[in-house]
């Protein structure tokens, strides 16, 4: 199936966008916690997983400070030892915040801790009207403000804070005789914050975007594999250099506003929406 011009574009965000937020914005938290074990049928009988109270986890290395979640620490068959990604057949699996082992690792009476960095926003594709997915859907909400831990997050659940990435409109404008046109993409983020100077912070920040380009990425520049765990790491600052002879995208305007407590999905919940337009000459002719 071909990849459209839409599709490229909702990537290239989603990727600029979670650099954005965790780079210039510091939105995220470092911490260090107990993982728990957790039964996924969907990983079949030959693993075991340990969830985080938290997620998604920070995957990106090239945000400053951030800890990016490389192993784990515990007893394991009673000796207290440190696992490393990619040892052991440890997984860690960023996007549902856990460690993934084989089976024959460890069992699930292990005791097993580990530090990472927690995204302040989780970032979503919308796979169904954006409108519908933020005003009539219930989300898990994650969260972030040193609030008691009360249990882990739904497996592959989409939980808040998060921000929803969707395609708001597509056109073409001419820029010149020979072939070279604008394709401008509107594009909605749907913020859903759990307070409200965390929705204000996001909302600005975004705002603030405007004049900023980065590069179109192929689908094959997604950094993660079906598991969550890196294809082969993950720096946002090394990719736009190794696409730097592609086309980029300019943000040249951003449109926020806040919705009222009236429209809010859950009383726990704000909400808000930026809308981008995202221009990138290239040749269609």
């Amino acid at each position: 199936m071909q990849t459209t011009q839409s599709t490229f574009t909702l990537l290239s965000t989603a990727q600029w966008l979670d650099n954005y937020l965790l780079q210039k914005g510091q939105m995220y938290t470092n911490t260090t916690s107990r993982l728990y074990y957790r039964t996924d049928s969907q990983l079949g009988n030959g693993y075991t997983a340990y969830c985080a109270p938290f997620r998604s986890l920070v995957w990106d290395s090239g945000v400053s400070g951030a800890w990016i979640f490389d192993a784990v620490s515990g007893s394991f068959g009673g000796a207290y030892s440190q696992i490393s990604r990619g040892t052991s057949g440890l997984v860690t699996d960023f996007v549902n915040g856990r460690a993934v082992f084989p089976s024959s690792t460890v069992n699930s009476s292990a005791i097993i801790s580990g530090s990472y960095a927690i995204k302040d926003f989780n970032i979503y594709f919308a796979n169904q009207g954006a409108d519908r997915m933020v005003f009539s859907n219930k989300y898990y909400l994650n969260s972030r403000f040193n609030r008691p831990i009360t249990g882990i997050p739904p497996s592959y659940d989409m939980v808040t804070p998060c921000i929803f990435v969707s395609n708001a409109g597509l056109s073409n404008a001419d820029l010149s005789f020979d072939g070279r046109s604008d394709t401008r993409t509107e594009v909605k983020l749907n913020v859903l914050a759990e307070t409200q100077p965390q929705l204000e912070n996001a909302l600005s920040l975004l705002a603030a975007s405007v004049d900023l380009t980065f590069p179109q990425l192929p689908t094959s520049a997604w950094p993660l594999d079906s598991m969550g765990d890196y294809k082969s790491g993950y720096n946002y600052v090394q990719v736009k250099s190794d696409y730097e002879d592609k086309p980029f995208y300019t943000i040249t305007d951003v449109r926020t506003h806040k919705f009222s407590d009236a429209v809010q999905v859950d009383e726990a919940i704000f909400v808000g929406e930026a809308q981008l337009t995202i221009d990138i000459p290239r040749y269609i002719r």
